[in-house]
């Protein structure tokens, strides 16, 4: 199951990674309304806005009625002009959309060029990638000036300095660095990892195993991984050297990856491996030239560049260094986060501890954040709460926290009944106004297309399993609920207002999907979510779906659920609030049925479809009724990052 987020403040999370500045003020709501207090915890500004996004270079954006302007800090409106959405300001620039376009404005509000985007994306190094019609890219420097041309194809940043081009499948991929430099011709390679010093293109081989080039990041060739005599599986050349396993003997098929014995040692840039013996049961990344070595599965060392012990200490590792998707940093400003003789610590590159953190039972850590201000843990009771590390004065958090928002470098907001305390980097905490209160129940008043996650299940059937492997739901079928069943599919949105299943402070309607009809009616699924939107009328009077429904790019999760006749389903949906009045319909599609053929015959014996003919398929929409949205919600999306390697979505 994904995690889901908490849309409101995500939102007001968006985009604020960049400045350092010690804050003034910080957003805050009363009764559903944004303002901003001091760090006194007292109001500057009186609750008044329907969102109020954090202040970065004394500038801050805030919505009312549906739409977007900045405010200063004397809560002067700044110009005239409305927005869709609005950023925070990063180096002079922020990134608006008017309309269903994205746009680059710099500090007199004014448009820096005259190119319509459909999406602007902000690099965490300062640079933008924006897409034209979603056809071409362009990519930006942090002045808003084209680094790379508009083209056709698909452009991706390529690591952290290095960007791919491609514009189509018969050209091959070029490789420019954030300068707009070319590089190099991919050729038909691909391209794999990437750091800053060292990036990796890979050549397949249908026949059997493939290579792997290693070039510097000015695109050099260094030298060869072959699969053959290396366990490259989710690795990356970081620096020279790099901690590789290599085979005891050459292999002949991808099939004896993890049949064949392998041992760990150090891979240097000239091809060089130095081995570093059979207790070495496991290596972390090389960074800064250190590196940590497991032995015997049971505790970790830290090594040098050279192989060699620099501390006779034995560590635990926090699990992301290993589990992690991306590079994890091992050291932040040279320091690193271990456990160590039963309690949390940070070490320097000598392995010595430099700060005494709290006992490891209790905790689990994450990582380091805020430039290795703070350290982020999950709390023993309960793995979706959260507490920190204050690694700058030495205080442990007393709260535990429902989430930990990241605004900059020198701050953050945590985040515990709905009500959001703000930590500084010295230690100062910042208290919302003791007056502060939110009625029990409220809509949903986002900036953004809902991110839809609606499950339902069935009992297993042969015909309906698909690969199999998918995400199963608790949500099965109950008996028909509803007298007046009409012989059809119906959707049904209830008057009563509840509390939304996800959070109980949000507003929501209880749906029913209720099969009044003879006929068992099937319905195609992702991991048992069901195909079904929320959808209102924009502007132009056309229906558009106001939620996200995300697809798997995992095979397994696709399968088949069922309805039999007088069953039904229930979920929740929540209310929404906003700036414009519209009407809203819930769309449930990909619906069909099908018959049973006794004279056909199954191709094998693990085919247990062909005898079903299957109908072509169909969508039933509930009752229309009048509601409030914010035009972003048509057209806006929040971006996701998978929660891990076994995410697909």
């Amino acid at each position: 199951m994904r995690p889901h987020l908490l849309y409101t403040l995500a939102i007001l999370a968006s985009a604020i990674q960049a400045l350092a500045v010690q804050p003034k003020l910080f957003p805050c709501s009363e009764n559903q309304k944004w303002g901003y207090i001091d760090i006194h915890g007292d109001w500057a500004i009186e609750p008044q806005y329907d969102l109020a996004e954090v202040f970065t270079e004394g500038i801050a954006a805030v919505r009312q009625d549906g739409f977007y302007f900045y405010i200063n800090d004397k809560n002067e409106r700044l110009h005239t002009s409305a927005f869709v959405y609005a950023y925070p300001f990063t180096n002079g620039l922020a990134i608006v959309m008017e309309g269903e376009h994205y746009h680059l404005i710099n500090a007199d509000f004014e448009r820096i060029s005259a190119r319509e985007y459909t999406q602007i994306y902000r690099r965490p190094s300062g640079i933008y990638i924006a897409l034209i019609n979603n056809e071409e890219v362009e990519v930006l420097d942090e002045n808003g000036e084209s680094i790379l041309p508009p083209s056709a194809g698909s452009t991706w940043p390529f690591g952290t300095s290095l960007f791919v081009r491609h514009e189509s499948n018969d050209v091959p991929g070029e490789i420019y660095n954030y300068e707009g430099q070319h590089i190099m011709s991919i050729g038909d390679l691909q391209a794999g990892a990437c750091n800053d010093a060292y990036f990796v293109l890979q050549k397949s081989n249908s026949q059997g195993l493939g290579v792997n080039y290693v070039y510097t990041s000015e695109g050099e060739m260094k030298f060869t991984i072959p699969d053959s005599l290396y366990f490259y599986h989710s690795r990356h050349y970081t620096q020279s050297p790099t901690p590789f396993e290599k085979y005891s003997s050459p292999i002949n098929s991808y099939r004896d990856m993890y049949d064949r014995p392998r041992h760990w040692g150090l891979l240097h840039d000239n091809g060089h491996f130095q081995p570093l013996g059979d207790s070495i049961t496991n290596m972390t990344y090389m960074e800064n030239d250190r590196c940590f070595a497991e032995i015997n599965q049971q505790h970790w060392i830290l090594l040098d560049e050279q192989g060699k012990q620099v501390s006779n200490k034995r560590f635990n590792l926090p699990p992301h260094y290993l589990e992690s998707m991306d590079l994890p940093l091992l050291f932040t400003n040279g320091k690193a986060l271990v456990e160590f003789e039963n309690r949390w610590v940070l070490i320097n590159r000598n392995g010595d501890v430099t700060l005494t953190g709290p006992n490891s039972e209790y905790h689990e850590a994450i990582f380091q954040i805020m430039d290795g201000k703070m350290a982020l843990f999950r709390h023993a009771s309960d793995n979706n709460k959260r507490t920190y590390w204050n690694l700058k004065t030495g205080d442990t958090s007393k709260a535990v926290y429902d989430r930990i928002f990241v605004y900059n470098s020198n701050y953050m907001g945590c985040l515990k009944d709905g009500e959001m305390t703000f930590v500084l980097s010295d230690g100062t905490i910042v208290y919302p106004p003791s007056t502060t209160k939110n009625s029990a129940l409220r809509p949903l008043n986002i900036a953004a297309k809902f991110e839809n996650w609606v499950t339902v299940g069935s009992p297993p059937l042969r015909s309906t399993s698909g690969y199999g492997g998918w995400g199963n739901s608790r949500n099965g079928y109950q008996a028909a609920s509803h007298s007046d069943l009409k012989g059809e599919l119906q959707v049904i949105r209830s008057e009563e207002v509840i509390p939304w299943k996800r959070d109980s402070s949000i507003s929501a309607r209880k749906v029913t999907l209720v099969n009044g009809t003879k006929d068992t009616i099937f319905f195609e699924a992702q991991d048992s979510r069901l195909y079904t939107v929320v959808e209102a009328v924009n502007g132009e009077g056309e229906w558009l779906p106001i939620e996200n429904f995300r697809s798997s790019w995992c095979g397994n999760s696709y399968h088949t659920v069922y309805l039999p006749p007088n069953k039904e389903w229930t979920w929740t949906v929540p209310e929404f609030d906003g700036g414009v009045e519209t009407e809203f319909r819930i769309r449930v599609y990909k619906a069909f049925t099908r018959e049973y053929d006794p004279d056909k015959e199954p191709e094998n014996d693990w085919d247990y479809t062909s005898k079903y003919s299957n109908s072509e398929p169909f969508e039933v929409y509930s009752a229309t009724w009048t509601g409030r949205l914010n035009p972003s919600q048509f057209y806006r999306e929040m971006s996701y990052s998978p929660s891990g390697i076994m995410d697909p979505y």
